[in-house]
């Protein structure tokens, strides 16, 4: 055994541990969301949506904007929060308390193996939106944009009143 065979041993080992540290950091450090939506209310003019958004990254992501696709359209949420529900507590004709539920206010931040939900309000009455099985969500985020096909939209015409 010279001294040649241990260094090409050693310089093997050290490449092998190189290769291996990339290849660990890009599988933790890619981006990773998943997006869940636990109810929906879709009408000729709007649609909102409860959603669950997690992180399964380690590394911080923020959420830009997210837009909801049919087969023509894409409608970018409201970025500006609105008032989607309201609820009030009375007593016989005093009111004790009021509690408003408003839409997402962008940019979301959200840090690694962390999850945010929320309301989203898609304003769709300038758009034919058609909600058919090809209805799909775009998230664009600080590292690119994500497209989440599928999703499915529950028809309710009595929905909540906004605004």
């Amino acid at each position: 055994m010279t001294l040649e065979y241990w260094t090409l041993v050693i310089a093997i080992f050290g490449a092998l541990g190189t290769l291996s540290t990339w290849v660990y950091r890009f599988v933790v450090t890619k981006k990773k969301i998943g997006f869940e939506i636990v109810g929906s209310v879709y009408s000729d003019k709007l649609v909102y949506m409860f959603y669950i958004l997690n992180n399964k990254s380690r590394l911080p992501i923020s959420i830009n904007s997210i837009s909801i696709c049919d087969n023509k359209n894409e409608i970018y949420c409201e970025k500006i929060p609105k008032r989607l529900l309201r609820k009030e507590e009375k007593s016989g004709s005093i009111v004790k308390s009021t509690t408003d539920t408003f839409s997402e206010n962008f940019p979301i931040a959200i840090n690694g193996l962390l999850g945010h939900s929320g309301y989203l309000l898609f304003v769709t009455e300038k758009y034919d939106f058609d909600k058919t099985e090809n209805t799909s969500i775009n998230i664009y985020t600080n590292r690119g944009k994500i497209k989440i096909k599928k999703i499915d939209l529950n028809y309710k015409d009595d929905h909540f009143e906004l605004f």
